[in-house]
């Protein structure tokens, strides 16, 4: 199997699994301090993302694009450092979209399944 195939399913698996979690602890008393620890890891593992890939500055850099009085070597270590970080932060990715997508939900039915989708349904059962 590829190895986008495998982060694709982990991601999804992690989304489910995620967001059920999340689920099921917000119907507690403790809802506030679930939704803390959510958007605090969605915060952490988004910024060490951003940070670990230096803020993307080297993304589509090319050898050309470097200063004349570098080697060529420095170059080619230089561009192929900032794919390297790419590939190895890849799987940060399984953890944060899950988490944005756990977000997104709970914005969707808070804002729009309960106040628009809900009522309607309910007149329908009866």
């Amino acid at each position: 199997m590829k190895e986008k195939h495998i982060y694709l399913i982990v991601t999804l698996l992690n989304s489910i699994l995620f967001y059920g979690v999340y689920a099921i602890l917000v119907e507690y008393s403790f809802w506030k301090t679930v939704t803390i620890v959510y958007v605090a890891l969605a915060a952490a593992v988004g910024l060490s993302y951003v940070i670990y890939n230096r803020f993307f500055v080297r993304k589509g850099v090319t050898e050309e694009m470097l200063p004349l009085e570098w080697s060529d070597e420095q170059k080619h270590e230089y561009v192929e450092n900032a794919q390297k970080r790419l590939k190895k932060s890849r799987w940060l990715l399984t953890i944060l979209i899950p988490l944005l997508f756990t977000f997104f939900m709970d914005i969707f039915v808070l804002f729009i399944y309960n106040p628009y989708f809900a009522p309607a349904i309910e007149s329908i059962i009866g």
